[in-house]
Parts: structure tokens; sequence; C-alpha cells
């Protein structure tokens, strides 16, 4: 994983998983598949990426499993462009 997704991982670890750094997670996994994050859970994450990402804003069509269900689209939508 590249910081990014190292960034949102331990966001998605603090919000979803209580602290519990030993759940598997990786870039890739299916966040609402495995039970890791719901709907509102992704409503909640991108007002929480908004804050931890400066910068950042997450449009309304962007949150939902469409392009939040993986840790690797997250950081995608929170990685800075130059």
């Amino acid at each position: 994983m590249n910081a990014t997704e190292d960034r949102v991982t331990a966001l998605i670890v603090e919000m979803f998983l209580d602290g519990d750094e030993s759940f598997p997670l990786t870039a890739d996994m299916d966040l609402l598949e495995e039970g890791v994050c719901d709907s509102l859970g992704f409503i909640q994450l991108a007002a929480e990426l908004e804050q931890v990402f400066p910068g950042t804003a997450i449009d309304d069509g962007d949150i939902g499993p469409e392009s939040m269900s993986r840790i690797a689209d997250i950081a995608a939508l929170v990685a800075p462009t130059d």
C-alpha cells in the first residue's frame, strides 16, 4: 500500500474496527462485502476524509460502494493531484 492508502486504512480501522489492527485489510478488499462498512458508513467516512485530507471535497455522487468500497478507490478520491 502507498502512504495515502495507509492513512485511509488507519482511518477505517479507527472508525469501523474499533482500532483492531489485526483485521486483514487490503487495498483491494471490498469493504461492503466484508461487512467493514455500510452505506451510512460511506457517508461518515466521506465527511471524515474531507477533514483528514485538506483540500479534499468528495462529491455526493462519489459517496457509495461504486467509488468507496475499496481502500484503493478511496485513496484515489483523496490523493492530491498535480
